[in-house]
């Protein structure tokens, strides 16, 4: 009986044995497998992280070799390049969304600035540039130092007339760095009433002689590839031949890229009042003049439900009021249209790398 317990306990801490031994294999092996996989995730991670990190470093050495060709996309104008009436685009913003899902390494840059007419425009790309009408002494007090400016031709300007004036400061006056102010008058806030420049050190005094040019921070984006679009506040007298002028100067005013730029035609009026100035225009800039007034009257409505008043302006060839915002500037879906536009002209005329 003692033999048979006794042979019974040997057996059952063999088999107890046996059972430590096969749950500590088996754990053993759960473990080295849990390890094995988490060292695959951290193995997969970090080749994930390192291709991630190789492909950035990729596209800025890409971006970088882009950008020394082209730094960029500049476009100058008045309301309808800054976006009046839009709430969610501009023309720029949607013209950069394009760029960025279409993988172009190409900045934009909204330099519209509503209100303008063309040679205020113009001042502010340096094209044909904003001038110290009369010799004025800077003391280093802003009441002071209010100065008188022109356009170089002589004509009126108004920079500084409202909240968003990209491409005006800092400006630079006989090599001397400082910031252009504007004031208006309360009764007359359509137009700038003083300027003041303020140099950037204080207490700088200096003379500045009558006809010294007004050098704007519109310099840095000479070198982009430019789409102008102005004459729709007017300052070409409605003569045709001085808007094409205007534009003219403009392009031979850029820099490595002057080859590479976009007009675009007036906005306003109707296929009557703006049939001369479009036909120089086509003339003069060939491929490289964008008539968005033309194809919103045509294609860009074939498919929509327009109401009598949309169909009599498209009849004269007038953007149809389907595409306005309150009788004020441009709608989104208008915006939308001249962005597409223009990013198929920048593609179609080549303009464009990735």
């Amino acid at each position: 009986m003692k033999s048979s317990s006794k042979a019974v306990c040997i057996c059952v801490i063999i088999s107890a044995i046996a059972l430590f031994g096969a749950f500590y294999a088996y754990n053993s092996k759960e473990e080295a497998r849990k390890e094995e996989v988490i060292t695959e995730r951290i193995n997969d991670y970090n080749a994930k992280k390192a291709e991630s990190e190789a492909e950035a470093a990729r596209k800025e050495k890409r971006k970088a070799e882009v950008t020394a060709v082209i730094p960029g996309i500049a476009c100058w104008g008045d309301d309808s390049t800054y976006g009046l009436g839009g709430i969610n685009n501009s023309y720029p913003s949607v013209l950069a969304n394009l760029m960025e899902e279409n993988n172009y390494l190409i900045p934009v840059e909204n330099l519209g600035a509503y209100g303008e007419n063309t040679i205020t425009v113009l001042g502010r790309a340096n094209a044909v540039p904003f001038v110290v009408k009369e010799e004025k002494e800077i003391t280093g007090v802003m009441e002071q130092d209010d100065i008188v400016i022109t356009s170089l031709n002589g004509e009126k300007v108004d920079p500084l007339l409202h909240e968003k004036n990209p491409a005006v400061n800092p400006v630079t006056i006989n090599d001397v760095k400082g910031t252009l102010y504007g004031a208006v008058k309360s009764e007359d806030i359509e137009n700038v009433a003083q300027f003041f420049f303020v140099p950037d050190e204080e207490n700088t005094t200096m003379t500045i002689p009558a006809g010294t040019p007004i050098v704007t921070q519109g310099e840095d984006y000479k070198d982009y590839i430019s789409i102008l679009a102005i004459g729709d506040n007017g300052g070409w007298n409605d003569d045709p031949r001085t808007l094409v002028d205007q534009q003219l100067a403009f392009v031979n005013s850029r820099g490595k890229n002057k080859d590479k730029y976009i007009v675009i035609g007036l906005m306003k009026g109707d296929n009557t009042t703006n049939a001369a100035a479009d036909k120089l225009m086509e003339e003069t800039f060939g491929d490289r003049f964008l008539n968005i007034r033309e194809y919103m009257c045509t294609e860009a409505v074939k498919d929509m439900d327009l109401s009598d008043e949309d169909k009599a302006a498209v009849k004269r060839g007038e953007i149809p009021p389907c595409f306005s915002y309150l009788n004020r500037g441009f709608n989104d879906n208008a915006y939308a249209i001249m962005g597409k536009l223009i990013f198929e002209k920048l593609e179609s005329l080549g303009y464009i790398i990735k």
